[in-house]
C-alpha cells in the first residue's frame, strides 16, 4: 500500500509538473462543495481572472469534471454564471432597447466549448476521454461523455447562462 501510494504521489507530482495551473483548478474543483463554496470560488475567480489561457484551462477541467460527477453538475454551472459576472466584461452588440450587452470572455469561451462538443468527428476531447478498443465500451464511453456535457448545459441553460438559441446553434 505504500508503495502504490508513492507511484501515486509520483504521478500527481509528473501532472502538477507539466501544468501546474489545471492542477490547481482541478485541485479547488475537487474540494468545491455547498459549505465551502464561497472561498473555493475566490480562490478559483483569483486564478483565473487576468488571464484568457487559464479561464479555458478551467473551462476543461470544470467540463471533464461534469462529465463524471453528476452530483456537482448545479454547483459547476451556478460557479459558472457567479464568475460570469466578477470577471471583466466586454461590450457587445447594442440590443433593441439601446443598451450594449456586456458579457465576460470566460462566457464566450464556454459557448466555443459547447460548440465543440457537439462536433464530434476529429473531436480530440473525445479521443482523449476514450481511450479503449472495444466497440462496445467505447460506444458506452461516448455515449457517457456526451449524456454528460449535454446534461450540463442543460443547468447552464436553467440558470440562464447560456441561452437555448445559442445553444440549439451549437
Amino acid at each position: 500500500e505504500v508503495k502504490k501510494a508513492e507511484i501515486f504521489k509520483k504521478k500527481l507530482d509528473e501532472i502538477k509538473e507539466q501544468d501546474p495551473i489545471k492542477f490547481d483548478l482541478t485541485e479547488y474543483l475537487n474540494m468545491l462543495t455547498v459549505d465551502n463554496y464561497n472561498d473555493t470560488k475566490q480562490l478559483i475567480f483569483n486564478k483565473i481572472k487576468d488571464d484568457i489561457e487559464h479561464q479555458k484551462k478551467f473551462l476543461e477541467v470544470l467540463f471533464q469534471k461534469a462529465v463524471h460527477e453528476k452530483a456537482f453538475v448545479n454547483l459547476y454551472a451556478k460557479l459558472c454564471k457567479d464568475l460570469d459576472k466578477d470577471l471583466p466584461q466586454k461590450m457587445g452588440k447594442s440590443s433593441a432597447h439601446g443598451k450594449k450587452a456586456t458579457s465576460s470572455e470566460m462566457r464566450s469561451k464556454l459557448i466555443d466549448k459547447c460548440r465543440e462538443i457537439f462536433k464530434i468527428d476529429n473531436n480530440d476531447q473525445l479521443e482523449g476521454y476514450i481511450k479503449v478498443k472495444d466497440p462496445d465500451e467505447r460506444e458506452s464511453k461516448i455515449k457517457k461523455f456526451i449524456l454528460g456535457n449535454v446534461n450540463f448545459i442543460g443547468e447552464l441553460i436553467s440558470i440562464k447562462l447560456l441561452s437555448k438559441n445559442i445553444v440549439f446553434q451549437c
